[in-house]
């Protein structure tokens, strides 16, 4: 259960990309300069949005940053999955 959720799932396509450049902004200007040093004004500019469209799906930055760590986690879960998928013991892993 997510403790901060998204104010609105996208339905239409624009919508899903809309929320995507909004997410991807967020990861380029965070991965620069750090989550503390970044504003949500910041991130809807980046992503060519006006802010109150960030606001429309992330109640806050902190929504956006769970977004940002759950796809994180998600892409080590899958990368993990492909390294233990069909192995029988520990001594089967690869070096």
């Amino acid at each position: 259960m997510s403790v901060v959720q998204a104010r609105r799932t996208p339905q239409q396509r624009r919508s899903r990309e809309r929320v995507e450049a909004i997410v991807e902004a967020a990861r380029g200007l965070i991965g620069v300069r750090g989550n503390d040093a970044v504003s949500v004004r910041e991130i809807a500019t980046r992503a060519r949005v006006p802010v109150s469209s960030v606001y429309q799906y992330f109640p806050d930055k902190t929504a956006i940053l769970r977004t940002l760590m759950e796809r994180y986690l998600l892409t080590i879960r899958e990368r993990l999955f492909r390294v233990f998928v069909g192995l029988a013991s520990p001594a089967d892993l690869p070096a």
